[in-house]
């Protein structure tokens, strides 16, 4: 009888293929959890409102990129630690610079943001840095933060004396679009008043001008005097929410385009646009000169306004100060003369009757010189440039009570000259 013979089998005994199979699945499930894995970072508030625990996304540019996983007190009581884990994709841009905050529903009488959240609820909005320094923990801001620099569109800087009802998004406006808002401000470090941080949408940085005058349009203006009452307000959008308004003058349309970090003047309202450059005026008497309302004309031509009247303590003088229309930049010259103009009724003639009703006036006539913009009104107009070619005579006289200024003379009852 033969022995039987025995073989050894090859392969892997069928014994070991559910372990594998086990391992295999296990290997995989292992590499899928570390590559689905968030990136766990941490976030200090002042506060949580509106957050919840599993519920509370991070957004990014619309998109859900992280969510809250836990909320706890810091240490001392003056903030909160929100523990968040993000989409792996966001780990090179989770830097120092990065800036975290909370967008909830805002009302006022000013703005109104973040009204998506009335229904999804509070999130946490995220806007990514430029360093190249990688972390994982942050103090989130307030509110959400300007636009920065590098962004697409025009920066600009506006000055102002004050804020008034400018805050941060309102709106700036031409021809009533908006065409972008404010970012931020700040009290001006180099002198009195505060600067505006602007931005511009990218499709309108083409109507922003080197010679561009932007002033508050908010509320209404009205004004009044002898000469009548005006009343302006731009839109009812910014009467309710305040905004920024600006034009270029027709001829000024062709100046350069603007560039960033440009800095303009933020005028009260849209009549001190219209006259930007500014002048002051030693005056006799404030009598019968009104702010926003006395006009400075030469021949018709309205070439500017007073805009305020102080009086200096040290010097004992009246001061106006005068907007000037660009187109009337030569009177800013040495050798410009003023005067004001008022009604004249004497026995002996009747003169500027029109101010009875338009109110009175600066008149001037220009120089020739070099730049200046302080003047010295005169008590009477210079007759040398405003009387007709003739001949001068000065007359002597004890007595000099029946005479007055433009009083005529007269020879068999006809004027051939006056008293100047």
């Amino acid at each position: 009888m033969e022995k039987p013979v025995l073989k050894k089998r090859r392969g892997i005994s069928p014994i070991w293929i559910l372990p594998i199979v086990a391992l295999m699945i296990g290997g995989w499930l292992l590499y899928t959890s570390y590559r689905d894995a968030g990136i766990d970072i941490i976030v200090h508030f002042a506060n949580a409102e509106g957050i919840a625990i599993g519920k509370t996304k991070v957004f990014y540019k619309g998109i859900p990129i992280g969510v809250v996983r836990d909320i706890q007190v810091d240490p001392g009581i003056n903030s909160v630690s929100i523990h968040i884990e993000m989409d792996r994709v966001t780990a090179k841009g989770l830097v120092d610079d990065t800036k975290f905050w909370i967008v909830k529903p805002e009302v006022s009488a000013g703005r109104i943001r973040g009204l998506d959240t009335l229904l999804s609820g509070s999130y946490i909005g995220v806007q990514r840095g430029v360093s190249k320094i990688l972390c994982h923990e942050f103090t989130g801001l307030a509110e959400s933060p300007p636009i920065p620099p590098d962004a697409p569109g025009l920066h600009i800087k506006l000055t102002a004396k004050n804020l008034g009802s400018i805050q941060r998004d309102t709106q700036i406006y031409y021809k009533d679009i908006p065409i972008g808002a404010v970012q931020r401000y700040e009290l001006n470090e180099n002198g009195p008043g505060v600067v505006i941080d602007a931005h511009i949408e990218p499709k309108y940085t083409h109507l922003i001008k080197t010679k561009t005058r932007f002033w508050n349009s908010s509320g209404i203006s009205f004004k009044g005097g002898l000469s009548g009452f005006k009343f302006r307000m731009e839109s009812l959008a910014t009467l309710v929410y305040g905004g920024i308004s600006l034009y270029t003058p027709e001829y000024q349309v062709m100046s350069p385009a603007a560039e960033n970090g440009r800095v303009y003047p933020l005028y009260g309202d849209f009549d001190e646009a219209e006259f930007g450059l500014k002048m002051t005026l030693q005056i006799p008497s404030a009598q019968g000169i009104e702010a926003d309302t006395t006009q400075v004309v030469h021949r018709g031509f309205k070439a500017g306004v007073v805009t305020d009247i102080t009086f200096d303590e040290e010097k004992q003088i009246i001061i106006a100060h005068i907007n000037i229309d660009p187109r009337a930049e030569y009177i800013l010259r040495e050798g410009s003369r003023f005067w004001i103009v008022k009604p004249e009724i004497s026995v002996n003639r009747i003169r500027h009757l029109d101010t009875l009703l338009k109110g009175v006036y600066i008149a001037y006539e220009p120089g020739d010189g070099i730049y200046k913009d302080y003047f010295v009104a005169q008590e009477a107009p210079p007759t040398d440039e405003i009387l007709p070619a003739g001949k001068k005579f000065t007359l002597v006289s004890e007595n000099s009570k029946s005479f007055a200024i433009a009083a005529p003379i007269l020879y068999r009852n006809l004027q051939v000259g006056e008293i100047t």
